[in-house]
């Protein structure tokens, strides 16, 4: 089977991957996955939760398990001119460094959809619509009182994590209008065993009940379903899709399993590779400038703000600012596998993302078959962060006291 069929046979499966690979088998609820890692309930360093195993041993530095999201969103899409499915990059380093823009792409983009969207092949805008952006596409409303326009709107305003749940809901909704699949049924499959959780924030359970959260998701469904519930085919389904707990569910399900995405610039990714000695590297830095800090008091006259501007960089500070000057693509997903993976304050795996939404899990030691794969929730935090830190940041946004070995080898010699 070829990489173009795989990924039209994707969405009905519950990991969609160009690569075949599929996190879900209907044989079992309590342990799936692939050859490679094995998703079970229990056993793991959450005693009630769903746990990655490592069904062989893997060296340090090889891919652990990769996987492509099963639904994301681009958060800077302004700041990044990048294909609205993959996230890849749709111009290369030479591009951006002679200042191509997103109007220089729209006037030879060839998978332009009339909503604004760009696309990067066939494959990649083929296979948004069949997860739902049809049904999300703003492209034939030109007033803001559209409900759609009205539910996209107030996200952005508020919370763009609705985005992600609007997305999922068309994906849902599309499905069972293609497939004649109940919606107890698409659920079950793609979204029922994520972080189980008794409670929401988001539908007024739970002790850290918050009315403004509850009240941005009551007016968020409510939106959502002035604009998807008409195209639901059973309408019987269209109450039990649109329930404020079921949404609040979902909702709360992806603060807990959502994961960051950032994907290089390419020039940036280019400018890494050359050494602070390297003549084309001091050649670029010197056509940029920095405004000093001091610049910008108040107390200031105009003349003093010229004076501290600083013509030029050096190679190093061009570096050191390089993610500043030509921004990552930042979003955030959920992933089949990735979703179902425990933290750890000493993991045994990293993060890493290339070219585009493929999340690999790279080994940072050599792990052994049968044990349990694990990651750092909170390294952009740094490894330096103590135990107090790790534990609020932890607790604050994903709701749940570390219990990793390093945490408990801490607390134990504070005691």
């Amino acid at each position: 089977c070829n990489k173009h069929s795989f990924r039209e046979m994707a969405v009905y499966v519950h990991c969609p991957s160009p690569y075949g690979y599929c996190g879900y088998s209907s044989e079992s609820s309590e342990s799936y996955g692939d050859e490679l890692v094995s998703i079970r309930t229990g056993g793991g360093l959450d005693p009630d939760g769903r746990c990655g195993i490592r069904n062989d041993a893997v060296e340090a530095g090889e891919v652990v398990v990769e996987e492509y999201a099963m639904s994301a969103i681009h958060q800077n899409k302004k700041d990044c001119i990048s294909c609205q499915f993959c996230f890849k990059f749709l111009v290369n380093a030479k591009d951006i460094h002679n200042g191509m823009g997103r109007e220089d792409v729209l006037e030879y983009a060839t998978w332009l959809c009339e909503c604004g969207e760009i696309f990067c092949s066939e494959i990649c805008a083929n296979e948004s619509y069949r997860r739902g952006h049809g049904l999300l596409c703003t492209g034939e409303f030109q007033s803001e009182d559209s409900p759609l326009v009205k539910f996209k709107l107030h996200a952005i305003n508020t919370d763009d994590l609705f985005l992600l749940a609007g997305k999922i809901y068309a994906r849902v909704i599309t499905e069972m209008n293609s497939t004649g699949t109940s919606f107890e049924r698409v659920w079950e499959i793609y979204y029922k065993d994520f972080a189980p959780r008794c409670g929401s924030l988001y539908y007024g359970e739970g002790e850290d009940f918050d009315e403004e959260t509850f009240q941005n998701c009551e007016e968020s469904l409510r939106l959502l379903r002035a604009a998807l519930g008409p195209a639901v085919c059973n309408p019987d389904e269209v109450d039990s899709l649109f329930c404020i707990k079921l949404y609040g569910s979902l909702l709360e399900k992806l603060t807990r399993n959502n994961i960051g995405i950032r994907i290089k610039n390419p020039f940036a990714s280019y400018v890494d590779k050359l050494s602070v000695d390297n003549e084309l590297l001091k050649l670029i830095a010197s056509t940029w400038t920095i405004l000093d800090d001091t610049a910008e008091k108040e107390e200031e006259d105009t003349a003093e703000k010229e004076d501290d501007t600083k013509e030029g960089m050096s190679p190093l500070e061009f570096k050191e600012h390089i993610d500043e000057l030509f921004p990552c693509v930042d979003g955030e997903g959920l992933f089949s596998t990735g979703g179902a993976m425990n933290h750890s304050c000493s993991p045994n795996t990293r993060i890493k993302f290339g070219e585009d939404n493929m999340i690999q899990f790279i080994a940072v030691r050599d792990i052994a078959a049968g044990e349990e794969i694990t990651y750092n929730y909170i390294a952009h935090l740094g490894e330096e962060v103590g135990l107090k830190e790790r534990q609020e940041a932890l607790a604050d946004t994903y709701r749940f006291e570390c219990r990793c070995p390093k945490c408990l080898t801490e607390i134990e010699a504070q005691t």
